[in-house]
């Protein structure tokens, strides 16, 4: 998924100041401006969906900052569905209860069960069988589709869009003060 969004003003200043002075600028408006739109992206995830910053953040979502010599910045999101555990899972006498969504009601998953693996991680398993082992553990909507999402993706634009030009500016100066 893309965004493609038209950067003003990098013409016009290429004209009237040094390159380097302009690239400079550009990189360092473009990092600071693909990072609050990550920070906007978090947050209206986390409005939505029943999941904690530091399980968004540190393992789905990945800035990839520009550089002067690759004038782009992306929001790298990693599409793998999370596991259930990761939606506020406590174990019940019928099986583990976990809450998607914030406002919902938590749904009720019979015959499911909390377990730490040697590793570490804490998952919500299903037995396949009757015997103890095999085990399964299911997997719900990956972060890729909650940021793809209708409330995600124009909020995430309209920051990128609200923000840009004000910082380039901004850096601009700063970078001509500097010089």
């Amino acid at each position: 998924m893309d965004i493609k969004i038209e950067l003003k003003g990098i013409e016009k200043a290429l004209k009237t100041y040094s390159p380097k002075v302009v690239q400079n600028a550009t990189r360092s408006a473009l990092n600071k401006t693909i990072k609050k739109a990550g920070t906007v992206a978090s947050r209206e995830i986390r409005q939505s969906y029943n999941i904690k910053k530091k399980e968004l953040d540190k393992r789905t979502m990945k800035i990839i900052r520009a550089r002067v010599s690759n004038l782009t910045a992306e929001i790298y999101v990693m599409g793998r569905p999370l596991s259930l555990a990761k939606f506020g899972a406590r174990q019940t006498k019928q099986g583990v209860t976990l809450k998607t969504k914030k406002g919902g009601r938590r749904i009720l998953k019979r015959h499911h069960f909390l377990a730490t693996m040697k590793s570490g991680h804490r998952g919500v398993y299903k037995q396949l069988r009757k015997t103890p082992l095999p085990i399964a553990e299911p997997r719900m909507i990956s972060v890729h589709s909650m940021f793809g999402g209708k409330k995600v993706m124009p909020k995430v634009e309209r920051t990128i869009n609200e923000n840009w030009e004000r910082v380039f500016t901004h850096e601009l100066k700063y970078y001509m003060d500097k010089a």
